[in-house]
């Protein structure tokens, strides 16, 4: 697999899916991945929808359109499957943001297959000079309330997420001109919106979740119970989707240390 061009195979398992609405969000997501997210990143993603399982090559990366998930409160997630190949989750029913889910996990999923993409840059509230290492989630900045629309040549109008750009981590101030997500929502560095998150891991390596809500950015270490009260449905899946990528990232540290120290 090629990581600059991968190849990401869909297909649905929901019966109240048309296929036409398949057709014209896959469409989009591949403006998206080709117009906007291509030439920011230089990841040259490839989506191919396809009629089931059986359809999809062996080893190839692959995207489930499905009516339930087993991660309660979601409607989306990526991860590994049995054999170590990247898939995607994303909810149908009740989802009323379906193609916003699944352009999220389809950038998410080809910028950090594996989960271990980290960036090191400034804490989002720490003192000059102190950095920790950022879970590169490229969708998770602005969450599923922010997003713009791509007219496919069916005519209709499909909502697709944002996306944070490479300045968004690494830059150390407010440039002019300098776009920090591809709806210049965030206006400098790391600067979260509502409902957006972060999670990252310090120099002691312990692993925190940072989620704005309200106006208020609360971090809370991931490792412990989480200890602010969800006010909203969206606000429980900020929290459980960030809590299941830094647990990951908890397991791929360690095991790298238990390998650094053997």
């Amino acid at each position: 697999m090629n990581l600059n061009k991968p190849d990401i195979y869909l297909y649905s398992l929901s019966p109240s899916i048309p296929k036409s609405d398949l057709v014209d969000m896959v469409e989009a997501m591949q403006i998206q991945a080709t117009d906007h997210f291509k030439p920011v990143w230089g990841i040259d993603i490839k989506y191919h929808l396809v009629d089931s399982a059986l359809d999809v090559p062996s080893g190839e990366w692959y995207m489930i359109l499905q009516d339930t998930i087993d991660l309660e409160g979601a409607n989306g997630y990526h991860w590994l499957d049995a054999k170590g190949v990247p898939v995607a989750y994303v909810l149908t029913k009740d989802n009323a943001n379906l193609a916003v889910t699944a352009t999220h996990e389809g950038l998410e999923t080809a910028m950090n297959p594996y989960i271990n993409k980290v960036a090191n840059a400034k804490k989002i509230n720490g003192i000059d000079g102190e950095n920790v290492d950022y879970l590169v989630e490229v969708s998770d900045v602005t969450y599923a309330d922010y997003g713009y629309f791509i007219t496919v040549s069916s005519g209709k109008q499909i909502k697709v997420t944002d996306f944070y750009y490479p300045a968004f981590f690494y830059g150390t101030g407010i440039g002019k001109n300098v776009k920090y997500s591809h709806t210049d929502l965030p206006k400098a560095p790391r600067e979260l919106v509502d409902g957006g998150y972060l999670s990252y891991y310090d120099v002691k390596g312990e692993i925190w979740t940072a989620i704005k809500a309200e106006g208020r950015v609360r971090i809370n270490k991931a490792s412990d119970k989480i200890g602010v009260e969800p006010q909203t449905l969206q606000y429980a899946l900020i929290v459980l989707t960030s809590l299941l990528f830094a647990l990951l990232l908890y397991f791929i540290i360690k095991k790298k240390k238990n390998y650094e120290d053997s």
